[in-house]
């Protein structure tokens, strides 16, 4: 509805006219003085108000200044004179346009208010999209004032542009003092060259974030430093280049983290003690086991000379020499194999590396373990492109000693062990595998540690050491020994050794 505000029955006849030709569908009211416009306003606003500036009751301006009005409808001034003054200080007064009255003025009248009525509607849906705008600018303001991270906005030059309020906490500057200052002014000395390089590589990329976070020290205003983690992401604003930076204190991370670490610590020295009391457990029994049948042996053999020596045929007195002899020479072994597995763990033991002949070695070494009897036992095969290799002889004999001796006690008289020497892509691979009694599929993880015998074997005569002595020298070698078995048909023990001059142990 459009209200029309005119004091001249003439002037209203004219109007009306105008619009009933035209072909507008809009509708037409009509008020003579300020107080009825005002009436007509209150009951019904109108789309559209086109009022004489001057009325018997007032300037026609007035209706733009009061509260009821609220600027919710456009207004459009009528005036007599098409004075320049006048003019002014309608639109200064909030009018959306005004006309000078002339009969063809009230013609084209339809028209105006059609031209105006478009005209509003544009400025109410521009004055909307800046509401939305500022809105949202105040919500984003809000949003970024609220983050729990401290975030600075830095241009292409590492200055700051805007701060947060979080960030203005964690580093005690208020926003106007730290306001187109350098970022490195808030990164301790130490870190700032690293941020520098991380920055410029991170321009220099496709990417638009920056992940993982940067670790370094942050630098607040009065010097202190508190470790924090920036992450970084870019945008463009009005075609420049912005940096977010979101700064996440993480002292109680950090705290946390060593917290963890000395917990984890004690952890391993409580699991590192409980291993030693185990192992000296293992040690004691195998100690009051190994040491004392052999004693007893000795004992034994040593009263019946000392008391039957005279009535004893010479046979029956060399077996007990014999005996004598072969249970010292096995304590003696004990003694040396725990005395050597203290030195490894005391990492005393060198890895001194020589070139030898490893197949001549390997026979050598298998006519020492079978001593020159029943050496078909052990079946020695290899197919070596050299014959030649940088090894520690004094490791390498420990080693082969121990599982080719093991794979003899622990199988069948009759059986035989296998032992394969081959080359490997970059290492020697040697394999010894025998028939005999096997290990438990739940002991094979732990056949390795000192003085662990499995359970299926505890009437044969051994101390645990042997396979933790291997293990230690196969390390210094920088090689790998593993093993894999089955309980009554036999066990193998896979050593892998680099082949290179130098190995890194």
């Amino acid at each position: 509805m459009i209200l029309i505000v005119e004091d001249d029955q003439g002037h209203i006849d004219l109007i009306q006219r105008a619009f009933e030709r035209s072909d507008s569908e809009l509708q037409v009211e009509f008020a003579t003085s300020l107080r009825s416009a005002r009436e007509h306003i209150e009951g019904h606003k109108p789309d559209l108000v086109i009022v004489d500036r001057l009325l018997p009751d007032g300037k026609g301006t007035d209706l733009l200044g009061e509260a009821v009005v609220e600027r919710t409808f456009p207004l459009i001034v009528m005036t007599s004179h098409g004075d320049e003054r006048i003019a002014v200080e309608a639109m200064k007064a909030g009018a959306l346009d005004y006309v000078v009255k002339s009969p063809s003025i009230f013609t084209e009248m339809p028209r105006i208010a059609q031209r105006a009525l478009r005209e509003w509607g544009h400025i109410m849906a521009r004055q909307a999209a800046e509401r939305a705008v500022r809105k949202s600018e105040a919500d984003l303001h809000a949003y970024f004032d609220a983050a729990a991270q401290g975030i600075v906005v830095l241009n292409a030059a590492h200055q700051v542009v805007m701060v947060n309020r979080q960030f203005q906490v964690d580093f005690g500057y208020n926003a106007d003092e730290i306001q187109d200052q350098p970022m490195k002014l808030l990164i301790a000395e130490p870190f700032q060259d690293n941020f520098q390089t991380t920055v410029e590589r991170f321009l220099g990329s496709a990417d638009n974030t920056l992940s993982p976070g940067l670790e370094l020290d942050g630098q607040r205003k009065d010097g202190t430093t508190f470790p924090m983690e920036i992450s970084l992401s870019r945008t463009l604003v009005d075609g420049e280049v912005r940096l977010i930076a979101l700064g996440n204190n993480i002292t109680e991370r950090r705290i946390l983290e060593s917290q963890a670490a000395e917990a984890r610590r004690i952890q391993l020295e409580l699991e590192q003690e409980k291993r030693l009391r185990q192992d000296k457990d293992r040690f004691l029994s195998m100690v009051s086991h190994e040491f004392r049948t052999p004693l007893s042996i000795i004992r034994t053999s040593n009263n019946i000379l000392k008391k039957h020596y005279a009535r004893l045929t010479e046979e029956q007195r060399i077996q007990n020499f014999f005996k004598i002899d072969s249970e010292v020479e096995a304590l003696d072994q004990m003694i040396s194999d725990i005395l050597l597995l203290t030195k490894s763990g005391m990492n005393l033991v060198e890895y001194r590396p020589v070139e030898i002949d490893l197949v001549q070695f390997c026979a050598q070494v298998v006519e020492y373990v079978c001593k020159g009897e029943r050496t078909a036992r052990i079946h020695l095969r290899t197919d070596l492109p050299r014959s030649m290799y940088a090894v520690d002889p004094y490791l390498l004999e420990h080693i082969l000693v121990n599982i080719l001796s093991n794979g003899l006690k622990y199988s069948p008289e009759h059986s035989t062990v296998t032992f394969e020497v081959r080359a490997g892509d970059g290492s020697l691979q040697m394999v010894i595998t025998d028939q005999g009694v096997g290990i438990p599929e739940h002991e094979i993880s732990t056949i390795f540690d000192p003085f662990k015998r499995a359970e299926n074997v505890q009437g044969i005569e051994g101390t645990g050491i042997g396979l933790a002595i291997v293990k230690e020298f196969v390390r210094l070698h920088g090689g790998t020994v593993s093993c894999h078995s089955q309980l009554n048909k036999g066990t193998s023990f896979r050593i892998e050794i680099p082949t290179h001059e130098n190995p890194d142990h």
